[in-house]
């Protein structure tokens, strides 16, 4: 092979060697830029629905889930599970609570909602012999409730009221207590009035 040949050859392949390098390193940035573009449109994607800020959607059943929960109450009750009965309204209660949060209730909405629970609670107590904690809560739901007095909520009232056999307190202040306007009326606001009733007792 002559000295022309050999450079001729070694020409050509220091040429296809180059061809070939630049073709890779052209795909290399092809693709290195189309994942940064990628890349930003992602974060571009997520940055605007982070500034959205929009609220979380609640689709769960409230209502529904506390009328479960008060019918396994109620269940406890009949078998004389007190405590587990105890948990199960108090989950009547939270679901209640969330309800009322989602449908933007005012403050005597919430609790004409949550005191219903209590006369469940009530009964369990009277069944547990604790008269007076059962009045307290007797009181909350009578007040409570949607801030009318009907004649079911007097009679209930009534013999809870008896079962404490108070000796210094009569049933007509214990009504008018349950038909007071205060509009911060809560559940302790009616055990400061049992306890002052009890306090009586001890005179």
């Amino acid at each position: 092979m002559t000295i022309l040949n050999m450079l001729t050859k070694l020409l050509k392949n220091i040429l296809s060697n180059y061809l070939r390098s630049t073709t890779s390193t052209k795909s290399e940035k092809k693709a290195t830029k189309t994942q940064l573009s990628n890349h930003k449109s992602n974060f571009d994607s997520q940055e605007v629905i982070e500034k959205m800020n929009l609220p979380e959607l609640d689709e769960s059943d409230h209502l529904g889930d506390a009328a479960k929960a008060r019918y396994r109450a109620l269940e406890h009750i009949k078998n004389k599970e007190f405590d587990e009965a105890w948990k199960a309204l108090n989950e009547q209660k939270e679901h209640y609570l969330n309800h009322a949060k989602k449908n933007g209730f005012t403050k005597l909405q919430t609790l004409a909602l949550d005191a219903s629970a209590h006369e469940d609670m009530a009964n369990i107590l009277r069944l547990e012999k604790k008269h007076n904690d059962a009045l307290v809560n007797i009181l909350y739901w009578v007040r409570t409730s949607n801030n009318r007095s009907i004649q079911r909520h007097e009679n209930k009232l009534r013999a809870y009221f008896n079962r404490c056999k108070y000796k210094n307190t009569n049933l007509d202040e214990a009504i008018q207590f349950s038909k007071c306007t205060r509009t911060d009326f809560d559940l302790r606001i009616a055990q400061l009035k049992v306890n002052e009733w009890i306090q009586r007792e001890k005179k």
